[in-house]
């Protein structure tokens, strides 16, 4: 019958599934490493060593070459600072670097005495590394030889002059992000309004700004971290920049799926600009992808076009196209934390540890000081020069 022709069938099959699987089993056991028949060069290479002989000593390293040359342009695009400002920095980096190790499990702790050999790496060296990371992409292997130091030492150093450089610059007022003041807000309006004189009483403009952040294998982690409009994995940061080139307001290390307005209700940014605008009547430019401006009275929209009650549309008006230009004040300051600092345009390894953290607000700290410091900004020289600044 019909039955049993299916049983014959079944226990035909079940000896046959299980030999194929001890098969592959027992060729699984017997594969060969081919690894170990290659010659250690050829391993090194594939693993990419760097041995303490191919690289020069850390007091002798490139970086001391250009430092030691004086030569501001040189300096500045290896490190971003001139000579005298990287000075300035290193005094207060050097007294943090002397009195922490390294050495720890978790975050940075204080020295209890000083004993044991001299390091290796002295404070500017340090430091130096720390700019030319931020300065960089790619791996580390090119700072081994720039800095003399072998991969492990040069992660070693790098992980803890991050976190040096961090703490010296949160304890500068001008280096943390910070809401204008009534006066400063009365500043930042005049230079806007100087170029534009149709804006009234605009003070800053806001966007957001995405960078890449790689995949993971836990499927609800990688759906956060997923935009379906850029169909990759990205962290989504929220900046508004001032007339002088500098970050007013900053929300960042966001998942990649939360949209720009969010971000902004999320973080309270636009209740800080909505006290500003009870206060002084100051507004902030933003574009199509924030709240309806007119339910937001704070924010100025930068149509291009608009609709009449007919559906059909019209040219903007003389404020609207000025919003839009004020606009591209947020677009030169997002290409001016790229271009500054070419490790946001690398693709963010993910991890849980804090690091992609410290690294947006090393970032963040870092533009706001060496705009200050240094210039070179393109916010800065299109507002700032009707003040004379």
């Amino acid at each position: 019958t019909m039955d049993e022709e299916e049983d014959d069938d079944s226990s035909t099959f079940l000896p046959s599934f299980i030999m194929l699987y001890w098969m592959v089993m027992i060729q699984q056991e017997q594969r060969i490493d081919r690894r170990q028949f290659h010659s250690l060069l050829y391993r090194r290479a594939l693993a990419g060593t760097i041995r303490r002989k191919a690289l020069q000593k850390p007091d002798r390293s490139v970086f001391w070459t250009v430092y030691k040359s004086n030569d501001d342009a040189s300096f500045i695009c290896f490190t971003g600072l001139d000579i005298k400002t990287f000075d300035e920095l290193s005094v207060d980096f050097e007294s943090i670097y002397n009195t922490y190790t390294p050495y720890t499990n978790g975050s940075i702790r204080r020295l209890k005495r000083q004993v044991g050999r001299k390091r290796c790496l002295q404070s500017k060296a340090c430091l130096g590394l720390v700019l030319s990371y931020l300065r960089s992409r790619g791996g580390n292997r090119t700072l081994c030889f720039l800095y003399g130091l072998i991969p492990s030492v040069c992660s070693t150093w790098l992980r803890f002059g991050k976190r040096v450089l961090l703490k010296v610059l949160n304890g500068k007022d001008f280096c943390r992000p910070t809401i204008p003041s009534a006066d400063k807000v009365k500043e930042y309006s005049g230079m806007i309004e100087a170029k534009y004189p149709s804006l009234k009483n605009c003070w800053g403009a806001m966007d957001g700004l995405k960078v890449m952040l790689e995949s993971t294998s836990d499927e609800s982690t990688q759906s956060m971290f997923y935009n379906g409009y850029k169909c990759d994995h990205f962290i989504t940061n929220l900046f508004l920049f001032t007339p002088d080139g500098k970050i007013a307001a900053a929300y960042f290390n966001a998942p990649g799926s939360i949209h720009d307005s969010t971000m902004a209700r999320m973080s309270g940014i636009y209740k800080k600009i909505d006290h500003v605008y009870q206060e002084t009547g100051g507004r902030v430019v933003a574009d199509s992808a924030f709240q309806s401006h007119s339910s937001v009275p704070s924010l100025i929209g930068s149509k291009q076009r608009r609709i009449n009650a007919q559906g059909l549309p019209t040219h903007a008006s003389q404020t609207a196209r000025d919003a839009t230009s004020v606009r591209q004040l947020s677009e030169w300051g997002m290409r001016g934390l790229q271009g500054s600092f070419p490790k946001l345009k690398d693709r963010i390894p993910y991890e849980e540890r804090g690091e992609r953290k410290l690294l947006l607000q090393l970032v963040i700290f870092m533009y706001n000081y060496r705009t200050s410091k240094v210039g070179f900004n393109q916010i800065q020289s299109t507002y700032a020069k009707p003040l004379k600044r």
